[in-house]
């Protein structure tokens, strides 16, 4: 089936919905990927002096979904001088938004290392080698971006990428259980099972390991069940890029994790019960996780959105033998407009006499949520306790500044730093 349109991710982006960090009025799995290819589909080898930089991109890539919900499949048919190359952009079903399974030939150029695609819808679509040999994808139509990471098929030969085209490959992550006892709130005395999302690399032998901490519903803006979509998104794709392990569990009450719900509005618990069960859930994960053969458990590093931030953090400060380092992503468990924001201001302090390793902090302007003005203010008090740590400031983020991991674009390069340093 051949699509004049090319893309079709358009209408997805539509019917997005951001909040929090990334969260989607689109839900549901890809349990099957679909992507169609043409059956004339070939691939041909480089002419000479061609750079080695630009031949890499030859072959079929696919694994990965378009933010996690759209299937996807490139295939870089022809390389030639002048910076030129022919494509075929496949895209899968989205039967939630109508779209149908569909490939179109393209002409994409290559430049500064990227490979960008443009189509007549005003989208551009722009892919970058990554180190460890992966593709990394931005998909940009109007101010909202998503995000792909293909890997290679291991063949030339058309009649197996096609089929393999076919085959489930577009969820990166495997569902996963993390068993706990609590003791906190509601949930005291229950053993319960935590949903989340494993993310291995594919570098072999024990590798260092980062959690992705989620933030809040909004006060019920999106569905707690929703929260796998939610973290499926930039941030754990640009882990795993750089070689380590990544999960995101879901904390009591969020996705399929059966427990009472203790943070958001209906539960009505005081707020340092909420942060204890939020510490609970995050120190059961830990503890899960570096019995894994494929963890390094002395390079364990914690980070998050909005709430999930401030849990990074804090759980930094309560454990400090546990953790390697912190990156905070817009954090903050109150909004600074809201009559408990005091409560930030003293975890914040007590932060920062206790923890020990050296934190990231990603802020930007036009935050709705934490003005820079305010966090300044509570990196300060961070600082003045004791705490270790470097914020950085982003003014350029198109939209709302909470949206910030949204870009990695614009915050890799500190953070990829960040993870040397800690090395």
């Amino acid at each position: 089936m051949r699509g004049g349109k090319g893309d079709g991710l358009a209408s997805i982006v539509m019917k997005m919905r951001i909040l929090f960090g990334l969260a989607f009025a689109l839900l549901g799995s890809f349990s099957e990927a679909q992507v169609p290819l043409p059956s004339d589909l070939a691939i041909v080898s480089a002419p000479a002096g061609i750079p080695a930089q630009v031949t890499a991109f030859l072959g079929a890539w696919g694994g990965d979904a378009w933010q996690g919900l759209l299937p996807h499949v490139l295939v870089v048919e022809r390389v030639s001088s002048g910076g030129i190359a022919n494509v075929i952009y496949a895209i899968g079903n989205a039967p939630e938004s109508k779209i149908r399974a569909r490939w179109t030939r393209v002409i994409g150029k290559f430049s500064d290392g990227r490979l960008h695609l443009d189509f007549p819808n005003g989208a551009g679509v722009d892919y970058v080698m990554k180190d460890d040999g992966t593709l990394f994808g931005r998909y940009l139509i109007g101010v909202v971006p998503s995000y792909v990471r293909l890997t290679r098929f291991p063949t030339f030969d058309a009649r197996q990428i096609v089929a393999k085209a076919t085959e489930t490959t577009s969820q990166l992550w495997s569902d996963i259980r993390i068993p706990e006892q609590s003791s906190v709130g509601e949930a005291a005395g229950q053993a319960v099972m935590l949903q989340a999302m494993l993310y291995r690399t594919s570098v072999p032998g024990r590798r260092p390991l980062i959690i992705i901490n989620h933030g809040s519903t909004g006060g019920g803006e999106i569905s707690a069940a929703a929260m796998p979509r939610y973290l499926d998104g930039p941030v754990p794709r640009i882990f795993l890029s750089l070689g380590y392990n990544v999960v995101a569990p879901l904390r009591k009450g969020f996705g399929k994790t059966v427990a009472p719900m203790i943070e958001e509005p209906l539960s009505h618990s005081p707020q340092e019960v909420q942060l204890d069960s939020a510490v609970e859930d995050l120190d059961a994960t830990i503890e899960f996780m570096r019995a894994q053969p494929y963890v390094d458990s002395s390079h364990i590093l914690v980070s998050g959105q909005s709430r999930g931030g401030f849990l990074a953090i804090i759980y930094a400060a309560r454990y400090p033998d546990k953790v390697a380092g912190v990156i905070n992503f817009s954090g903050g468990w109150w909004g600074e407009h809201t009559p408990l924001t005091s409560f930030n201001t003293a975890q914040f302090g007590q932060a920062g006499r206790k923890a020990k390793v050296s934190m990231l902090w990603l802020y930007a302007d036009h935050d709705p949520y934490y003005s820079l003005k305010y966090v300044e203010g509570v990196f300060a008090v961070f600082r003045a306790q004791g705490g270790n740590g470097e914020l950085v400031e982003f003014h350029d983020i198109p939209g709302s500044g909470h949206f910030l991991s949204a870009w990695p674009d614009r915050w890799q390069a500190p953070a990829a730093n960040y993870l040397k340093r800690i090395r």
